[in-house]
């Protein structure tokens, strides 16, 4: 089960030499009753997001699994406008106030930290 950072993983994070915009896919996976507290955990998060510059990109539900032995509820996918800004956010009093929400909604879950490459 994995809901939260290390702090070695933050840690690595916030010493990571990327500039510039950051893109996390998030994949969800819910508790029993996890969907109803993630929408509460959404709606107290993006203005959050929004108010730094971020923005949620795109949220889908999971249908099932065409390769590999994972199936995922939901996958969400937010845009930060820098490394910098996300650290802000997850270290601001706002966001630990609400970020037991995410954790009680979810059983398992997976965030990656991407940049964005060209399209061929």
């Amino acid at each position: 089960m994995t809901l939260v950072p290390t702090e070695e993983q933050f840690q690595a994070f916030k010493e990571h030499i990327h500039e510039g915009p950051i893109w996390m896919p998030n994949l969800l996976r819910f508790n029993k009753d996890g969907e109803a507290l993630y929408e509460r955990y959404l709606e107290a998060v993006t203005p959050l997001v929004e108010k730094r510059g971020g923005r949620i990109v795109f949220r889908s539900r999971g249908l099932g699994t065409l390769i590999g032995p994972d199936h995922w509820d939901e996958v969400l996918i937010v845009m930060y406008p820098s490394r910098d800004v996300l650290i802000e956010m997850i270290e601001s009093d706002e966001y630990q106030a609400i970020m037991h929400l995410r954790v009680d909604a979810l059983v398992d879950s997976r965030i990656y930290l991407t940049t964005e490459l060209p399209i061929p």
